[in-house]
């Protein structure tokens, strides 16, 4: 690889090393030498949106956004290594490509919170309408909480009871947004099979 096409130290450093390794999908903005010669699009997305303010929309799914509305069912999923989870997925508008999300599961009936994930993410970002979507976070389940005698696993503890899923989101500039949707909990097909 060529000297021009090596990032650079102060990248690594913006980055972290292992970032650096894999090229930093982020990059710093640097405007062009003479500010007439091209307008600057790096700006805030109020800049480039028009002024759209900051929303979330809570849902699901792997792979694609799936928005959820009250009473959802979302599965809790028996993972290969023995714990359970249930799937989120956000949409963002009027924030940066970069978001920090915190993804909540309170399970209704004890008013317990079951899951508290955090992640910093590159959205899969649409100028156009100054929307993002990142899928396929997982809420991790921690039932410690609300064990009830022999009942000790997620499905045991709260198949088809109420959850609260809610996330938030704040983006690289300060702007922030959240939102809830309650949700059935269903037991993984694998949990009734035995």
């Amino acid at each position: 690889m060529g000297r021009g096409r090596m990032p650079s130290l102060a990248l690594a450093g913006r980055c972290g090393w292992a970032a650096w390794a894999l090229a930093c999908a982020h990059p710093p903005h640097h405007k062009p030498a003479d500010d007439s010669a091209a307008p600057d699009d790096t700006g805030p997305p109020e800049a480039l949106c028009g002024g759209v303010p900051a929303s979330l929309a809570v849902g699901t799914g792997d792979i694609d956004f799936r928005a959820l509305t009250a009473g959802d069912g979302v599965t809790m999923v028996h993972g290969p290594q023995g714990g359970w989870h249930m799937l989120g997925s956000v949409q963002v508008t009027g924030m940066t490509p970069i978001i920090r999300v915190v993804f909540e599961v309170t399970h209704q009936r004890t008013a317990h919170v079951v899951a508290s994930n955090t992640y910093q993410v590159q959205t899969i970002y649409e100028a156009e309408t100054c929307t993002g979507v990142y899928p396929g976070m997982y809420g991790y389940l921690e039932v410690d909480a609300i064990v009830n005698g022999e009942a000790d696993t997620p499905p045991e503890l709260m198949a088809g009871d109420l959850v609260d899923f809610c996330m938030s989101a704040e983006d690289e500039d300060g702007r922030a947004a959240s939102g809830c949707v309650e949700v059935t909990a269903l037991a993984d097909p694998a949990d009734l099979a035995g």
